[in-house]
């Protein structure tokens, strides 16, 4: 229930309470709270004092149409809102600063007495001793805000800024660096807080007119992912910028959302529970640097889902590391298209893996430097033995002719006289149409004993692990197989087992994006703005390179050793805060956060000057 009834209800001592030098009136609200249709609470009444001039008499700026609002009666007292606190304000000060005329005219207004309409007076009578009347704290700029970890992300990952804008309109790059940094610090972030934490940073001092407000950063989100065609071509531009050696892979997000057309029971219903959006990516295995990101249906498989890539991008001259998820004929194709190589794991469901498997006598090795967890390093003896695809599908087809030449030897011999023994045909598998490509099986010695050693740990203890299940298993512990479409003159079998562990830097980048960045479990109902975040979650990737670089960079080893979120929250030990003198200063609780800060490129006694000029 919401009434407005007219001034004759006001009860005098509320007319009395109006601001006097404002032609105003008051509105009252009856406000009772309903459940279910049925009253739930006491009826509650509200006093709303709006301007009531004539169009001529408008500040500048306000619409001639309509009331604007200046505050409410609370606790007996008229309470301004941003609008009524600025006239309110001028008021007083026209009424300290105004002619001997106007204050003598002030002197003799008489004392106020309720009225039946509130703030009949004129402007120019004001009353005595009018009260200065300070904004809610919720309307101020903030006085203390974060400074350190915005600092060095900041100082270090410009570069990303400028790419950007070579792409989008300066102020579409500067909103999608900034909500990318505050996702890269703070994790992700729905949009309903995005402007708060824009507020509590130094951003909003960098960028003062940059819009943060929710609907803002929903619209925008949704009109990032309205413009593939623009994402695509910054894409395209760090592709062509990469190396050789391009990472594919899939991240899965839960969605609980019932609208997103991306949602879908996947093939982690069982992990999750519930519905996922998958986002496909490419990434850069030397450089470690993420070069494509794109939001796709749950339920469709990786080696499904990454066909799209090959539709919207140009890949030349590249070698793509797939896990087994994208093994299929169809894949191959894309994969060599345009001068391009692929290494990736046969599954041990194919024909060629089984084949190679049955003979697991090596014939050549090398050793290779294996870095460790804890960074040292430890030599690696690995051998291997490799055939084609074309020889092993042979292989399997002379296993099937003799199988299917035992069966009919066998029928002949036990039919009786007369009778026409049972035919049987040997079932071919299709043909691969690259038979050339090489198939190599790889032993890691020292695997192996480890899973040796951690299965018969078990034996005893788990039920599934049994000495008859370690029988099977034992021989294929530490093994794998690649299949490649280079020869030997061109890729050794060192190299492309070399090369292929280098596929781990796109895992371990996804690791970052779902258990730092935190993007998992996302409700967007919006296919749009979904897109939208599957490129910020690029964008946040490309913040993490330079991040790590400079930091890595460090000639103090105590700054270049510290881990990303180590950093990150050793920096946001120095805050800025405003005092009396209407100036920024530092607030140092740690020092050697300053320490951190200088290596990282911050100036922190330049930023407060630039910061007190309104040049950062």
């Amino acid at each position: 229930m919401n009434v407005k009834d007219g001034a004759y209800s006001i009860p005098p001592e509320i007319q009395a309470l109006a601001p006097r030098g404002i032609p105003c009136r008051i509105e009252i609200q009856y406000y009772q709270p309903t459940k279910e249709g049925k009253p739930s609470g006491p009826v509650r009444i509200y006093y709303y004092v709006y301007e009531n001039r004539s169009a001529d008499n408008r500040p500048a700026g306000k619409a001639a149409h309509g009331r604007q609002l200046l505050g409410k009666i609370m606790g007996n007292e008229f309470i301004p809102n941003q609008y009524g606190i600025s006239v309110l304000n001028q008021l007083n000060s026209s009424s300290q600063d105004g002619s001997a005329e106007t204050k003598a005219a002030q002197k003799e207004q008489p004392a106020r007495k309720p009225a039946p309409e509130a703030g009949t007076a004129s402007v120019s009578s004001l009353p005595e001793g009018l009260k200065k009347y300070y904004p809610r704290l919720r309307d101020v700029d903030l006085e203390n805000k974060d400074y350190g970890e915005y600092a060095i992300v900041l100082a270090s990952t410009m570069d990303v800024l400028k790419g950007l804008q070579q792409f989008f309109h300066p102020e579409d790059a500067i909103r999608m660096y900034a909500l990318s940094i505050i996702y890269f610090i703070e994790e992700y972030t729905p949009a309903s807080y995005c402007g708060d934490l824009f507020r509590q940073s130094i951003l909003s001092d960098k960028w003062t007119t940059l819009s943060f407000g929710e609907d803002t950063i929903n619209s925008f989100l949704k009109e990032i992912g309205q413009h593939g065609l623009m994402c695509e071509k910054y894409s395209q531009s760090l592709i062509d910028n990469s190396s050789e050696l391009t990472a594919l892979d899939g991240h899965v997000i839960m969605s609980n959302s019932r609208h997103n057309e991306l949602a879908e029971y996947g093939y982690k219903y069982r992990e999750l529970k519930d519905k996922q959006i998958n986002v496909m990516g490419a990434y850069d295995a030397v450089n470690k640097r993420q070069l494509i990101s794109k939001a796709m249906r749950g339920s469709l498989p990786d080696k499904l889902s990454v066909q799209e890539l090959f539709v919207a991008y140009r890949f030349s001259h590249k070698t793509f590391l797939a896990d087994s998820g994208f093994y299929s004929e169809e894949n191959m194709g894309y994969f060599r298209a345009d001068d391009n190589h692929f290494i990736i794991p046969v599954p041990g469901t194919y024909v060629i893996a089984k084949m190679i498997k049955e003979d697991l006598s090596f014939t050549d090795s090398f050793v290779y430097e294996h870095i460790n967890e804890d960074g040292t390093k430890a030599s690696r003896t690995i051998l291997y033995r490799e055939s084609t695809v074309a020889a092993l599908e042979a292989m399997d087809d002379q296993r099937k002719d003799d199988d299917a030449h035992q069966k009919n030897e066998r029928e002949k011999t036990q039919c009786k006289n007369g009778e026409k023994p049972k035919k049987y045909y040997p079932q071919h598998n299709k043909k691969s149409q690259w038979g050339e490509d090489r198939v190599i099986i790889y032993r890691d010695v020292v695997m192996h004993d480890r899973l040796v050693y951690d299965y018969r740990s078990q034996i005893g203890i788990d039920s599934r692990h049994t000495e008859e299940e370690f029988q099977r298993l034992e021989p294929f512990f530490g093994v794998i197989v690649l299949r490649v479409d280079q020869p030997k003159d061109k890729l050794t079998a060192q190299d492309a087992y070399l090369y292929y562990k280098k596929r781990w830097t796109i895992e371990t980048h996804y690791n970052f994006v779902a258990n730092i960045v935190k993007f998992d479990g996302l409700q967007t109902e919006s296919y749009y703005a979904m897109q939208g975040l599957s490129f910020l979650i690029l964008l946040v990737g490309q913040i993490k390179k330079s991040y790590m670089d400079k930091l890595r960079s460090s000639t103090v080893k105590y700054v270049k050793n510290l881990s990303l979120q180590e950093s990150i929250v050793k920096a946001g030990f120095i805050k800025m805060a405003k005092h009396m003198d209407n100036r920024w200063h530092i607030t140092v609780l740690n020092d050697k956060a300053v320490e951190l800060l200088n290596e990282m490129g911050v100036n922190i006694e330049e930023d407060m000057k630039k910061l007190n000029n309104g040049t950062f």
